[in-house]
């Protein structure tokens, strides 16, 4: 008979573990495998390797999100976090101002039943409408809860994404984020949306874009736990002036919930750079081209690591791999330039590349 055994990265997830199977989960159960997407190439999920023997915390966050309800899941994750999922609306007052809201609708129209295109869209202009939510479009905010964006009426990507994962789900719908990699305008980003499904048709909810269904050519559907590493992620970048070891912590769980996700080593991997950290850096820069050999943010980012450490041959060989992989990057041409003319210390560099959707 097979035994189980833990590869967790802390306490805090293998208490999870505890509580989990306190659920009533099996540890066959929660040692299911876990798909992780191809951030950058945009495809649908792949499925990673299949853990027989070993559960990983990725496998208890997935098992967590997928195999309980929010609400049963909520308190658990709060041991581990210290704070609520972060699309959990907790404010009794506005989940009751949003069942009224959806009452009246409702009997105004009879003939609508179930999860309809219409209810969707009413959501979608309650949030926005100052009578309902009021939730203005704001950039480059910090990383913000679904109760703290409502309490401050003002949101990004990220905090829409989470406002309408529990209206959507309230009512019956089955929202999911979207990572979108290909605006309507044709542009190159880094962005969330919410998507559902309605008659078959996938409709992008996208306030930021101030578009009920947005027509994004390029977008990945992306789990729950993929999100919620996200989330970390961006609470990392926003800690790492005002708060360098809680950035560091923030990564770690961000790399907890998801380790495959190159951005976040990238991320994790400048902060390295900008606190001298050099071997950190590096060792992070490398292991997201383990997961991506593509991956051209990181080709750069070593290519600066060698360029500031003198070493150019180094340095010309991952900027040309990185203009190879991403020839509309000026950064990348510039830089390589700079190593091939063996400019020395007084020259200087572009900057580094962070990666934080809706930035």
């Amino acid at each position: 008979m097979t035994r189980v055994r833990l590869d967790l990265a802390g306490a805090h997830t293998t208490g999870l573990y505890s509580e989990l199977l306190g659920e009533g989960l099996s540890a066959s159960t929660i040692d299911s495998g876990y798909r992780s997407i191809d951030y950058s190439g945009l495809r649908t999920g792949r499925r990673m390797t299949r853990f027989d023997h070993v559960i990983q915390s990725p496998e208890l966050f997935q098992a967590g999100l997928t195999r309980l309800d929010w609400a049963r899941f909520n308190p658990l994750y709060q041991h581990y976090a210290g704070e609520a999922l972060p699309w959990m609306i907790l404010d009794e007052s506005t989940l009751q101002g949003f069942d009224q809201e959806i009452t009246r609708w409702h009997s105004a129209h009879p003939e609508e039943t179930g999860a309809t295109e219409a209810l969707a869209r009413h959501i979608y202009d309650w949030v926005l409408d100052p009578s309902g939510l009021g939730i203005r479009t704001e950039v480059d905010l910090p990383e913000l809860s679904a109760d703290d964006a409502i309490h401050q009426r003002r949101a990004d990507c990220s905090e829409f994404v989470k406002i309408f994962l529990t209206l959507f789900n309230r009512v019956g719908f089955s929202p999911f984020p979207v990572w979108v990699g290909r605006d309507l305008r044709g542009d190159s980003v880094q962005h969330f949306a919410t998507g559902i499904e309605i008659a078959g048709s996938t409709f992008l909810i996208d306030p930021v874009y101030r578009t009920f269904n947005a027509s994004h050519p390029s977008y990945t559907r992306i789990g729950l736990r993929e999100f919620l590493a996200w989330h970390w992620n961006n609470v990392a970048l926003d800690r790492r002036e005002s708060n360098p070891s809680g950035a560091l912590a923030a990564f770690e769980r961000a790399l907890e919930i998801d380790p495959r996700n190159p951005h976040i080593f990238l991320n994790r991997g400048i902060f390295y750079s900008r606190q001298g950290d050099t071997a950190g850096a590096r060792a992070d820069f490398e292991r997201a081209l383990t997961i991506d050999r593509r991956f051209h943010p990181a080709y750069y980012e070593l290519g600066n690591l060698d360029f500031d450490a003198g070493r150019y041959s180094e340095a010309t060989r991952n900027y040309r791999m990185a203009v190879r992989l991403a020839p509309h990057e000026a950064d990348y041409q510039t830089n390589l330039s700079l190593a091939l003319s063996h400019v020395g210390s007084g020259s200087t560099r572009s900057g580094t590349h962070l990666i934080n959707p809706c930035e």
